[in-house]
């Protein structure tokens, strides 16, 4: 048994697990006191965080953070903190030490005896035998509710609400500078991820979130509440002569409590039977029922060197550069080499080259062939793989077939509904869609496991400026930039929805910050400020900047619309529409290009092909007729649709589509007042309704307040409103 001993006013009593002074007594946690006798014993040297890790938590992994944790708890006990270093000090990259001196007392003597205050003041009063009788009730109470309040956390989490067990898997610590081992380390995390996410009764962050706590100083309370998790999963990664030696923790975030921890050596377990072990651990100590788990599972190979091939892939492949996805797929061209049934290395394959496509780095036409086959090799291989549907729904929404890929996204999440993949891209489907309240129901979803991902906070802000609720989405926007201050989207975003509600000095301020964290060739980038410089009047310039990224995505709607604008401002609309000519061409079921098909038609005068195209675009896809950022720009199919009706004399189908213009009017929030260019489109219609005196009063106030006036004296649509 430990003697006690002496540090400051504190007398420590490790056979009690106490310190007490003059004043007061307190229990101490079993590891917390362990920490403080090999500190004691170690007198005035630095203890390693190696040497804590042999003596407190022998054969067991242990991360950083525990160690941390508990000489937190110390400090406290002993009323130190790390500025005023009364008793314990820090010695960066070295460990900890004692800054007080240590007086040990021997067995049977009166030291262990006495409180240290009493030793220091030299009196001699004894702690009396009742007062022991008194601290063991209170161990013993205090045990009995601790225990009480375990089986009530274990209890079989609800499936309703905030109920659902959270956990985050934080990424592998791992020995030395090895680059391969980190990226291993990574890519084991992220497999326990997909293993844990198939538990229906289970929310698991993405890695997008959990990964961004690498190196952090954090606590693990601090993480878990910045995830708005209650579990965390910790590990590490050494090499050894017999191969891997990997130490994995699951821990009570929220009450800083260790539940379960294992050391596995890869010359006695596989790589994969130990994701799966942890994902059983982590299912009995949390009480998630067997039946819960989703019956879909993830088939790797036996050979073990083809897992850690498509392991080290997965990690590559989250680095997210063309050179980071060109490695992935060499290391996943070698996994099925040695497994050529790797039904998720052909998955992954695809998706590289689909990202590497999106990149620009590939031409659409053999991206899209290659990928085709991967994806069907997959699914002749597992059937009933998530990660096939997804990369052939967002395959399908590059290529513009939506109900395709929406079929595709169902289809993934039918087999895992928590997954954050599934959930993003299917709403960034519908939000390219312009179903934007759709868009935030599953952009929302996806928020919950990964809820500092920039992507789907940008979406979620985009969809609600699209819905006109431009406070709920300025909002949005600042907590974006909050989140991520290193993403361009949500600084353009901002900047593109002050830009449509006429502020313009907000738009440049943040159309400037866009370009400070991105690169200058950003496409998304250039889009939206060359539509600002429109909007402030330097057409020069946004035609030249528009030049510069015209080959890049040439039928993107945006693109085009922005185009059209500046050809507008320029008066050189004839060269705009020969542009169109040659598109079409080239993709002659474009959807977004056939809406500038029609308006080129329109335009010209040709109303009964204008009208052919915009009923085939209604079939397809009618929520793209009505569009807020559109307005903003004074443009409107619908509006556009229901006067070629009148040019021709329909007036049953003028009235049927003016009714779906005035619904979507009316649908928008008080906020869509603010945008100049939708006073421009109820001016038009008000037009066509025959109510010319309101028209006008609508346009003689654009006149003195909207920066794009000039296109009521360019835009056709009076002129045919004139003849009629």
């Amino acid at each position: 048994m430990n003697n006690g001993f002496v540090i400051g006013q504190w007398y420590v009593n490790p056979s009690e697990g106490t310190i007490s002074s003059d004043s007061e007594t307190k229990h101490l946690e079993p590891k917390a006191l362990s920490v403080l006798l090999v500190l004691a014993k170690s007198g005035d040297k630095v203890v390693s965080q190696e040497q804590f890790f042999e003596q407190v938590w022998p054969n067991q992994a242990v991360v950083n953070e525990v160690l941390s944790s508990n000489i937190a708890r110390l400090r406290k006990a002993l009323g130190d903190d790390r500025k005023t270093n009364t008793y314990i000090k820090t010695v960066p990259k070295k460990g900890y030490k004692l800054i007080k001196s240590v007086i040990w007392s021997e067995p049977n003597t009166a030291i262990n005896k006495h409180k240290a205050g009493t030793l220091n003041n030299g009196q001699n009063s004894t702690y009396k035998l009742r007062r022991r009788q008194v601290y063991s009730l209170i161990v013993l109470s205090l045990l009995t509710y601790m225990l009480f309040i375990w089986q009530q956390q274990n209890k079989e989490p609800s499936l309703d609400g905030n109920d659902m067990a959270t956990i985050a898997v934080l990424p592998f610590n791992q020995t030395g500078n090895d680059s391969n081992l980190m990226h291993f380390s990574d890519g084991f995390a992220e497999e326990i991820i997909h293993q844990l996410s198939t538990n229906a009764k289970l929310r698991v962050i993405a890695r997008s979130a959990s990964f961004q706590y690498r190196d952090t100083d954090k606590t693990s309370p601090e993480i878990a509440s910045e995830l708005n998790v209650k579990y965390l999963i910790e590990g590490n990664i050494r090499e050894n002569e017999n191969g891997l030696r990997i130490g994995v923790q699951l821990i009570d975030a929220k009450n800083n409590y260790l539940l379960w921890s294992r050391v596995f050596d890869e010359s006695t377990e596989d790589i994969y039977k130990i994701q799966q072990l942890v994902s059983i651990a982590v299912r009995d100590l949390l009480n998630l029922n067997v039946n819960s788990l989703n019956t879909t599972t993830r088939i790797h190979p036996e050979s073990k060197e083809a897992y850690k091939l498509f392991i080290m892939a997965q990690a590559y492949m989250k680095i997210a550069t063309v050179d980071s996805y060109e490695t992935a797929l060499e290391l996943l061209q070698k996994a099925i080499i040695i497994s050529p049934d790797y039904a998720l290395a052909y998955s992954n394959q695809a998706l590289c080259t689909l990202l590497l496509y999106q990149y620009k780095h590939l031409d659409r036409d053999s991206a899209i062939s290659k990928t085709k086959s991967l994806l069907n090799h997959a699914l002749k291989l597992q059937s009933d793989l998530p990660e096939v549907y997804v990369v052939n729904g967002l395959m399908y929404t590059y290529l513009k077939k939506y109900d395709k890929a929406e079929y595709n996204f169902r289809q993934a999440l039918d087999l895992i509904p928590n997954s954050y993949s599934a959930n993003h891209n299917f709403a960034f489907l519908l939000w390219q869609q312009s179903r934007f309240k759709e868009a935030i129901k599953y952009g929302e979803l996806a928020l919950a496991t990964a809820p500092i991902s920039k992507q789907t906070h940008f979406l979620l802000s985009d969809s609600l400026a699209s819905l006109a609720e431009f406070e709920q989405a300025e909002s949005q926007y600042m907590h974006c930039i909050n989140v991520v201050s290193d993403y361009p989207a949500c600084y353009a975003g901002l900047g593109n929805m002050y830009m449509i509600i006429a502020e313009l000095d907000k738009a440049s301020y943040y159309m400037d910050k866009s370009a400070s964290v991105c690169e200058p060739d950003n496409f998304w980038h250039n889009i939206t400020y060359s539509s600002l410089l429109i909007h402030r009047g330097e057409y020069n310039e946004a035609e030249q900047l528009l030049e510069n990224v015209r080959n890049k995505i040439p039928t993107d709607y945006f693109l085009l619309r922005t185009q059209w604008l500046a050809a507008v401002s320029l008066e050189q609309t004839e060269q705009y529409f020969k542009l169109i000519d040659e598109l079409t061409l080239q993709h002659p079921n474009d959807i977004d290009l056939k809406k500038f098909r029609a308006l080129k038609a329109f335009w010209t005068r040709d109303f009964h092909q204008a009208i052919k195209l915009y009923e085939q675009i209604n079939l397809e896809a009618p929520q793209f007729m009505n569009s807020v950022w559109d307005y903003a720009d004074g443009l409107s199919h619908a509006t556009i649709l229901a006067m070629s009706y009148d040019k021709i004399g329909d007036g049953e189908k003028k009235q049927h589509t003016m009714m779906l213009v005035e619904q979507h009017l009316s649908s928008l929030p008080e906020g869509f007042d603010r945008v100049q260019g939708g006073k421009y489109i109820r001016a038009q219609y008000a037009a066509i309704s025959g109510d010319i005196n309101q028209a006008n009063i609508l346009l003689q106030e654009l006149e003195q307040d909207w920066n794009l006036n000039w296109l009521i004296r360019k835009d056709p649509f009076w002129t045919y409103i004139s003849e009629s």
